[in-house]
Parts: C-alpha cells; structure tokens; sequence
C-alpha cells in the first residue's frame, strides 16, 4: 500500500511538470496612480525603447497596436507557454502587441498588454500560443519607471 502511494505521487509530480501550467500567474492589467494622458505618454514612450513598432495609437479608444513583428523559432518558444514535447522547436513565429489605456478616475489609471503569438512547426504548421508574460513585463515596468510608479507586495 505504502508503495503504491509512493508511486502515485511520483507519477502525479511528474505529470504536473508536463502540463504547462506558469509558475507564477503572468499579468496583463494594472491600475496605475497616474492620469490617463500621463500613462499614454509613459506607453507609447515605453514601446519607442523596446524597439516594438507601432501600426496605430487611437487616444481617444485608449488602444496602441504594434506591427507584427517576425521573430526566430527560438524567441517564439522563449516568449510563449505551454509547450508539448509532442512538438519539434518551432520553425519560426511572429507576434503582435496591443495596449488598452483606460482611466479609473482621476488620478488611476488601467493599462492592459496582450500579446498575440503564432508560432509555426515544421511538421504541424501554425499554432497560437500563450503569452510566457515577459514580454508584458518589460513593457509594465518602462512604464512604470517613466511614472515613477512602485509596485507594493500583499504580504
């Protein structure tokens, strides 16, 4: 009996380690103490500097939309989540970013990033995949920084 429980949780542990799940929840949204005109200043800004290549920025939807941005197998694997090892390394991948600046009131306001990631593989053709979050991290914290914003831990 000892043994068989010893042999489930092994198998239960290894099986966890293959399904993908992040290690930490990756964030998408913020609120921000700073205005709305102030963020989007901050954002566009934040974009310009991590060399991320903006279609269109609509003020007045609060939404910035980068090009697609062509990138190597190797950085679209490092980017997204949820690999398989069903699946060779991707051949090759591409990726967009989309911004959505809303005010909360008058002194917060809301900053979400998604980020849109296709990857190809050279037997399966075009997969989406899931954002790994480190892309939506870099951008948080330019932005933040341009605020002069701190994020504080729940302890």
């Amino acid at each position: 009996m000892k043994k068989r429980l010893i042999v489930g949780l092994i198998l239960l542990v290894s099986l966890a380690g293959c399904t993908g799940i992040p290690v930490s929840p990756i964030v998408k949204e913020r609120v921000l103490v700073a205005d709305f005109d102030s963020t989007w200043e901050a954002a566009l800004a934040a974009l310009k500097e991590e060399k991320f290549p903006v279609s269109s920025a609509d003020k007045q939807s609060g939404i910035i939309q980068t090009e697609t941005i062509k990138i190597s197998g190797d950085v679209a694997k490092a980017i997204s989540q949820g690999y398989n090892e069903i699946f060779d390394r991707p051949a090759e991948g591409t990726y967009r970013i989309r911004v959505r600046i809303k005010p909360k009131d008058e002194d917060r306001t809301s900053i979400r990033i998604d980020t849109s990631i296709e990857a190809k593989f050279p037997k399966y053709g075009w997969y989406l995949k899931s954002s790994s979050g480190i892309i939506e991290e870099k951008i948080f914290v330019n932005v933040m920084r341009r605020l002069k914003q701190y994020e504080l831990l729940n302890w």
